[in-house]
């Protein structure tokens, strides 16, 4: 369903890979996620982003050890996510499709899956650059009217302040009013990432988790 275009870029030969399988995330299906999209229960995930902007290495931050949720991220122990990184495979063994689920998304809706294609070729494996782009593409897109409809009043109200919130705030608020509501809109507070979990009951599928600005 998203198939998202990656910019030029040609990875170095023979690339060691900086992380061994034996850290990935694992599932009953022996899916192992790359250690940037994991979600812990324990600790803050290794990778911060704010899903409302693109991901490219000046958006992307790095937590290089595991921080507790009881702790305060300090900026000093962030660091970018290099390139190289990015084009790391999301998945291993490699995979060219992957469907991400999330929670706070009813899954009847027209987003309640998201598709991640390798953007490279049909014969290439997703990488972990491919994920993120999957991600933002679905949440830059419009809502269609029957999303709107679902929504109760208060609900609607909310995004509403969103949305006004967003466009607003905007270098181009002309054209960000014009776009309408997107989905990012119907977030609400949970627009960072927060992780992929390995799903224990679809193949080749991981649930999404979003996560609120820390207080």
């Amino acid at each position: 369903m998203l198939n998202v275009p990656l910019p030029s870029y040609t990875p170095p030969p023979n690339p060691s890979p900086p992380y061994s399988t034996s850290t990935f995330h694992s599932s009953s299906y022996n899916l192992l996620l790359h250690p940037l999209l994991c979600y812990s229960q324990h600790c803050k995930p290794a990778l911060v982003w704010d899903m409302r902007t693109d991901p490219t290495p000046a958006s992307l931050l790095q937590v290089p050890v595991p921080i507790s949720y009881h702790s305060t991220t300090s900026a000093h122990a962030l660091v970018i996510v290099s390139e190289h990184e990015l084009y790391q495979p999301a998945t291993a063994p490699p995979r060219h499709v992957l469907r991400l689920f999330c929670g706070i998304v009813p899954p009847t809706s027209t987003w309640g899956t998201i598709t991640v294609n390798s953007s490279a070729s049909s014969q290439a494996c997703i990488t972990v650059l491919d994920v993120l782009n999957a991600v933002r593409e679905c949440m830059r897109t419009p809502i269609i009217q029957a999303e709107w409809d679902a929504l109760c009043k208060k609900q609607q109200d909310r995004v509403n302040e969103t949305f006004d919130s967003r466009w607003r705030m905007s270098r181009t608020p002309t054209v960000a009013r014009g776009e309408g509501v997107l989905r990012q809109d119907f977030l609400l507070l949970h627009t960072l990432w927060g992780g992929l979990t390995p799903s224990f009951v679809e193949r080749d599928a991981a649930v999404l988790t979003l996560r609120r600005p820390d207080p």
